[in-house]
């Protein structure tokens, strides 16, 4: 978590890095928890995973899914990947 004396810094995602209006310098400081600075695209990153899988969002795909189910779908995945990881250890 950035504090005010340690804020955690990430490259600028407007710019790359290059310096913007939006950074300072190619960078952007967070303050407090990363998790208020990237809420917004959270939903977005869910979406290109599903549509990696084959299913976009349109109608009849992955927008008209009800939530549980696509929360199902990431919890049996993830649960297929730490099974399949253990395996491999093993």
């Amino acid at each position: 978590m950035g504090t005010d004396t340690e804020p955690i810094e990430i490259e600028c995602p407007h710019c790359n890095g290059s310096g913007c209006s939006h950074c300072a310098q190619g960078s952007v400081r967070i303050q407090g928890c990363p998790n208020r600075f990237c809420r917004p695209i959270v939903d977005v990153i869910g979406l290109c995973d599903l549509y990696q899988k084959g299913l976009p969002p349109v109608s009849g795909g992955a927008l008209d899914q009800a939530v549980w189910f696509v929360d199902a779908q990431r919890f049996l995945e993830l649960d297929e990947l730490m099974i399949k990881a253990e395996a491999h250890r093993g």
